[in-house]
């Protein structure tokens, strides 16, 4: 890590950022057994330390890197674990590589958008009809539309066969309109937006806030 031998035998406080950075992995890594979760790594750190630091951490294994440097990932890293809204991924290759698949991913996903809105949409009013005919069949079982049924025989016992008969066909139906919705919706589970910022600042009805007269500031036993 190029460090000088010399910090073994100062107080770690005495050390510059970028030296207890490098201090901290080599010692963290000298430790068996352990996976190391290194936390932005390269705050703190000229051009110099840097490089450094990036070629130490190529040459070692079994660690998560978190680092908002793009260029300093693809260096370290072989695999992207994501975090998506909804699951975790893991992902082999370089951030840059997962960077190019995740913009055609939601590409992909976003120009299907549209469409399925409109399925889901259509998948929607079907099912609420269907709801709609079983429970006016459903009605006519205790009386409520039974004119219409006046010339049937036994009109309660047929109403009622065919109430059961349209319930079951409503919960099917209802049931493979669910899935579909669900399947179609599940495609734009990890698009993420973001919202404009909006920043409302607060208005004093004064521009003079406070006035002083023969002031004069100290800083110790100094006039300043």
């Amino acid at each position: 890590l190029n460090v000088d031998a010399d910090v073994l035998y100062r107080p770690f406080s005495t050390l510059s950022n970028g030296e207890q950075t490098k201090v901290m992995l080599a010692v963290l890594f000298s430790l068996e057994e352990n996976f190391l979760l290194i936390d932005e790594p390269t705050n703190h750190l000229d051009m110099e330390a840097r490089r450094s630091v990036r070629e130490y951490l190529k040459r070692k294994k079994g660690f998560i890197l978190v680092s908002h440097d793009r260029d300093f990932l693809d260096q370290c890293i072989d695999h992207v674990l994501v975090i998506n809204r909804t699951n975790i991924e893991v992902y082999q290759g370089n951030f840059s590589s997962w960077w190019e698949q995740k913009k055609r991913q939601d590409s992909y996903e976003l120009s299907q958008n549209e469409r399925l809105k409109k399925d889901i949409k259509r998948l929607t009013e079907s099912a609420a009809r269907t709801k709609q005919w079983a429970d006016d069949v459903e009605a006519t079982k205790i009386g409520k539309k039974s004119e219409k049924y006046e010339k049937c025989k036994d009109t309660r016992a047929y109403i009622g066969e065919k109430s059961r008969r349209m319930q079951m066909r409503r919960k099917n139906l209802e049931h493979r309109q669910q899935q579909e919705i669900e399947e179609k919706s599940v495609l734009l589970k990890n698009i993420e937006t973001v919202e404009n910022l909006k920043l409302f600042f607060l208005r004093h009805q004064k521009e003079q806030l406070v006035r002083f007269d023969e002031v004069q500031i100290y800083y110790g036993e100094k006039y300043l």
